[in-house]
C-alpha cells in the first residue's frame, strides 16, 4: 500500500483543487461555457417550464456546474496530477494552489471592505 502523501503535498493538492474547482464552477471567464452547457442539457417547454433534453445531460452538467461534484473529481486529478505527472505536473499543481490562496484572500478581503 503505497504512503499517504506529506503534508505540504495534501495542502497544495488541496488548494490546486479548490482554485480549479472554482476556476471552472464559478469564475466570470468560464461563464460562456457554463451556458452554453446548461442550453446543451436544459431548454424551455411550450409553456416557459424549463424542460431537461436527457437524463444523460443533465447528469453531466450538473456535474460539470455543482462545486461539491466536480470539486470531488478535482481532487482526483490533482492527486493524480502529484503522484504522476512529474515536475511539469507540480508546477501547475502549484500555480493552481498560489491562485487558489490568492483567491481565498480576495474573498476575505472584498468582505471586509464591505
Amino acid at each position: 500500500m503505497p504512503a499517504l502523501p506529506p503534508l505540504e503535498a495534501i495542502v497544495l493538492i488541496a488548494l490546486a483543487a479548490f482554485r480549479a474547482t472554482r476556476l471552472i464552477t464559478s469564475d466570470t471567464i468560464t461563464e460562456p461555457l457554463r451556458d452554453r452547457l446548461e442550453r446543451w442539457a436544459w431548454e424551455f417547454g411550450p409553456n416557459g417550464q424549463l424542460k431537461a433534453r436527457g437524463a444523460l445531460r443533465t447528469w453531466l452538467v450538473e456535474g460539470l456546474t455543482c462545486q461539491w461534484c466536480l470539486g470531488v473529481w478535482m481532487s482526483a486529478a490533482s492527486y493524480s496530477t502529484w503522484r504522476w505527472a512529474g515536475e511539469v505536473g507540480l508546477a501547475l499543481l502549484a500555480i493552481l494552489a498560489i491562485a487558489g490562496v490568492e483567491c481565498a484572500l480576495a474573498s476575505f478581503v472584498n468582505k471586509v471592505e464591505d
